[in-house]
């Protein structure tokens, strides 16, 4: 016996009766059908609803071929159940499918773009366009197209017709199986083949915005919301604007002119800094050579502590490239690194001195022959293990001399 399909029917419909046509376990769960109800199944994009049936939860909605499994974590034996959907995010979904489908037929008269496929998510719906590109421009068209026409409060129409009355209505999409054929028509403007629940009027979308783009496979997804879910969007991103205008006490129409000129200075102000911090490393260079010419040692080594790993790599980069000697430097901080270089000239490979120095600290890494680099490591193995690399490498490089 085929399920009823209340949400076809009655869309609207919150609270239902039915009886329990079968309760069999699946995986840690029960699997339960209904001879009636209003729980969606998860199909063409939309996710299923939840709810309750006598109190449980319903953790999913399954359609298989000739049945609705209504996935529950406990057992019912009882004979009729009340079923009770949440309603939330029904017409959450009812708002995102709706929008979809005024999309799908705006893109298509606005940038002639044909609509792919569609995903609605529970924080974001996406929608793929068979499309190498769109502009900024013809996104503008597209929501002012949609959103004139959730203004307009046009009747949303579901029916079923059959198959050989297909050719009577001006379809977006061309259904690929099925005798009896759902079609959604959005007076004067959009009808498409769909089994997904819809608002009855356009206006009960709200809004839609779409708020990203991006390249998949050679083709264009949009992200897009509506609704509530556009309300959230737009209160969330006020929220930032009023912050940013109170702290940097400039009008939010001033904002992207301030970001500039702030970025702008940034940029300078790193330039400064680099060039700052470059005259520093070449003056700790010169020192820490002079002081180990002094030892009359080739090998330089050091424990630094709270240290950029992005200045002691210079540090060590600027010292063997003014003098053949075997640096080995260590940076504590709360994952710590190991870095060890040699002049080009010195014709040694550190690559093959890397497995004992990997075994010793327990970490990755690598590099050019006369750079080599360890990631990750825990500053107290660091610390106890630097004695030992050091003793390592330089009984290694002797006997390789």
């Amino acid at each position: 016996m085929r399920t009823k399909k209340l949400f076809w029917e009655q869309p609207d419909t919150i609270e239902f009766p039915a009886k329990v046509l079968s309760a069999t376990p699946s995986a840690d769960n029960f699997a339960i059908t209904l001879d009636q109800t209003a729980f969606y199944p998860t199909s063409g994009g939309q996710m299923h609803d939840t709810g309750t049936i006598n109190g449980i939860p319903v953790i999913d909605v399954i359609e298989t071929e000739n049945e609705i499994l209504h996935i529950l974590p406990e057992q019912i034996s009882a004979g009729s159940i009340t079923g009770k959907i949440d309603w939330e995010r029904r017409f959450d979904f009812m708002q995102q499918h709706t929008a979809f489908h005024i999309l799908a037929q705006s893109f298509l008269r606005v940038a002639g773009k044909k609509t792919l496929s569609s995903h609605l998510g529970e924080v974001t719906s996406t929608i793929d366009l068979e499309a190498s590109q769109i502009s900024d421009d013809e996104i503008g068209q597209v929501e002012a197209l949609a959103n004139r026409i959730c203004f307009e409060n046009r009747k949303v129409n579901q029916f079923f017709v059959n198959k050989n009355e297909l050719d009577n209505y001006p379809l977006r999409v061309m259904p690929t199986k099925g005798e009896r054929i759902r079609l959604v028509e959005i007076e004067n403007f959009d009808i498409d083949p769909c089994g997904g629940t819809h608002v009855n009027f356009t206006a009960q979308v709200g809004i839609i915005k779409i708020l990203s783009q991006e390249k998949i496979r050679g083709n264009i997804r949009l992200t897009f919301v509506a609704g509530k879910r556009a309300l959230a969007d737009y209160q969330r991103k006020w929220q930032i604007l009023k912050k940013l205008s109170t702290q940097w006490t400039e009008a939010e129409d001033k904002l992207v002119d301030r970001f500039d000129k702030l970025q702008s200075e940034q940029k300078e102000l790193l330039k400064i800094k680099k060039k700052y911090i470059d005259s520093l490393i070449s003056r700790e260079a010169d020192e820490l050579i002079a002081h180990t010419r002094q030892e009359n040692s080739r090998l330089l080594t050091r424990l630094f502590e709270d240290r950029e790993v992005r200045e002691i790599r210079d540090l060590a980069k600027t010292v063997t490239n003014r003098d053949d000697l075997l640096v080995i430097f260590g940076i504590k901080n709360i994952r710590s690194n190991l870095i060890i270089a040699c002049s080009e000239k010195s014709g040694f490979d550190l690559r093959k001195l890397a497995p004992a120095v990997r075994e010793n600290i327990n970490a990755n890494g690598g590099g050019r022959p006369n750079f080599i680099e360890f990631g990750g490591i825990p500053p107290e193995k660091l610390e106890k293990s630097f004695p030992q690399i050091i003793e390592l490498l330089s009984h290694r490089i002797k006997k390789n001399r």
